[in-house]
């Protein structure tokens, strides 16, 4: 029979725990021959929750399920997706249908008037003072200028009818979206809203826009922000926040009453029969957990310590890792052998070899998933369990 394991899971992990232990036992298994598993289950004793019913969070019961959206939050979620992408309704305006009817004689196109009138336009003083108010003219003319190389801009004048009242409304929109993405890039605090609008309507006067609802472009472009945007984090708080406390609230918690968390892990590790020795396996916050623990208290029965996409490292090098300061080495009864698993993928798993040179050994696999798919995608992947396979014997 192999070395005992205790398997301590991560940030977030309720519904999906058993599975995933399910899962890990049957590797193991397969891989060591028999021996006892045990989990250690924190999240459900000691992990967050809100404890008084959602009190603290504004319209937390009526945000709880789906709402229907107001005119304000598809607004909203249109700029949240310029803010990211700031020539999508520009695009959008390229792909509509080229206005009906014959430009006349003599007389340039629709289209070679709105280009010309944007590669040249000028702001007005009006613009110019109230960008300067704001210390937004550097990232303006910035944003001028990259609207004037995109080709999106030269899509969306083969489709601009007379006066091309939207397209220059768009133009406005895009042209605000890239500055104030620039501006916040630089460290300049994000505008409010009212102050946004504002200084959209006076650049769209400038530019002789008009925000008007025209058809399939406008519907399109909402329907995709939304979709973009997810869950409407404001009508949809209640329903958000239950998502998001497990795993927030669980690090929140973790560094606000950690004792509680490693007390358990403690017992866990106490209450494996026998006397032989144990290999700890620590996922994510369950790896800070044991790093902890194992610094504070001598448990000569854990022979190996495994972390996996864990943190430890980062908040020791950062000064907020409870149970040793920056600069202080791990102690003498800390285990010797620490293998510390990470993907490059999975921004939250950090290496510990610079940190504990020849305490600690790290391993990178490559889960092949995006964040934060990779985070939890080590179980199910063949290079993680040839890489911890010879650390269980």
């Amino acid at each position: 029979m192999g070395r005992p394991i205790l398997v301590v899971h991560g940030t977030g992990v309720r519904r999906d725990f058993l599975p995933t232990f399910e899962r890990i036992s049957s590797e193991i298994q397969q891989r060591i021959g028999s021996t006892i598993i045990r989990p250690c289950y924190w999240g459900e004793a000691e992990g967050a929750r809100l404890q008084m019913n959602g009190a603290s969070i504004p319209q937390y019961t009526p945000s709880g399920g789906d709402v229907r959206p107001s005119r304000d939050d598809d607004e909203l979620s249109i700029w949240q997706l310029l803010y990211t992408d700031p020539w999508y309704e520009l695009r959008l305006l390229g792909l509509a249908e080229q206005p009906r009817g014959h430009t006349r004689l003599g007389q340039e196109p629709n289209s070679q008037i709105f280009i010309e009138e944007m590669m040249g336009y000028t702001p007005d003083q009006e613009v110019l003072d109230r960008l300067f108010e704001l210390g937004l003219c550097d990232y303006f003319e910035q944003a001028l200028t990259d609207l004037r190389d995109t080709p999106e801009i030269q899509e969306a004048a083969q489709t601009a009818p007379a006066g091309a009242f939207e397209h220059r409304h768009i133009a406005a929109r895009a042209l605000l979206a890239r500055t104030m993405t620039y501006a916040e890039t630089n460290g300049l605090p994000p505008l409010d809203g009212s102050t946004r609008d504002a200084l959209l309507a006076t650049l769209s006067t400038d530019l002789h826009g008009e925000a008007r609802a025209f058809g399939w472009v406008s519907r399109i472009a909402k329907r995709s922000a939304v979709a973009w945007a997810g869950d409407h984090l404001t009508r949809r708080r209640g329903f958000v926040t239950d998502a998001v406390v497990p795993a927030v609230g669980d690090i929140l918690l973790y560094q606000a009453r950690g004792a509680r968390i490693r007390r358990l892990v403690r017992k866990s590790i106490e209450h494996i029969p026998g006397n032989s020795s144990i290999t700890v396996i620590a996922h994510s916050l369950g790896g800070i957990a044991c790093v902890d623990l194992l610094v504070q208290h001598q448990m000569p029965r854990v022979h190996t310590l495994v972390t996996v996409g864990s943190q430890a490292s980062f908040l020791y090098e950062i000064g907020a890792l409870s149970s040793l300061r920056t600069g202080d080495p791990l102690p003498t009864h800390f285990p010797s052998r620490w293998l510390n698993v990470y993907d490059e993928r999975d921004v939250l798993s950090y290496v510990v070899t610079p940190i504990f040179p020849r305490r600690a050994y790290d391993q990178r696999v490559d889960n092949k998933q995006p964040f934060p798919q990779a985070h939890s995608a080590y179980w199910n992947n063949v290079e993680f369990w040839e890489v911890v396979e010879p650390w269980l014997r």
